[in-house]
């Protein structure tokens, strides 16, 4: 088995003039990073965020599978996964990222998590980071 690295996300795209620190108020949790308009979301971008985002990431190590990271994720973030889906002033989205040193990964949803990540009703983004080195230990 090839060991990945899995983020797990709430993703608030601003959309009003409403301040971050008033989406945290509203949510009642504070993010773990943000992007305000006007500022380069990453050091090496070469354009900056129209809108101001709100982050709430939680990394899971690489003993971890998908399956927990979901799970343990919206077992600690479900309240604010509500929340931000009730909120007029901004966009609300899930993103499960992987990463790993290795070419090949994946990861199966049971049902039962598919009907969890359906019941949020927010939209679910999955991104793949892979940096391409081949695992032939098998």
């Amino acid at each position: 088995m090839v060991n990945c690295l899995y983020d797990v996300s709430i993703s608030l795209k601003i959309v009003t003039d409403k301040s971050i620190e008033s989406v945290s108020d509203s949510i009642g949790f504070m993010p773990t990073e943000v992007f305000r308009k006007g500022s380069k979301p990453f050091r090496n971008a070469d354009y900056t965020s129209p809108h101001n985002v709100w982050l709430l990431t939680e990394r899971y190590p690489e003993q971890s599978d998908i399956r927990y990271a979901v799970g343990r994720f919206f077992q600690k973030f479900g309240d604010c996964a509500a929340k931000a889906n009730r909120m007029q002033e901004a966009e609300p989205s899930i993103r499960i990222s992987l990463v790993s040193d290795f070419a090949q990964m994946g990861f199966t949803l049971t049902d039962a998590e598919l009907d969890f990540l359906k019941r949020s009703c927010l939209p679910i983004e999955f991104s793949v980071f892979s940096f391409g080195m081949a695992d032939d230990s098998d």
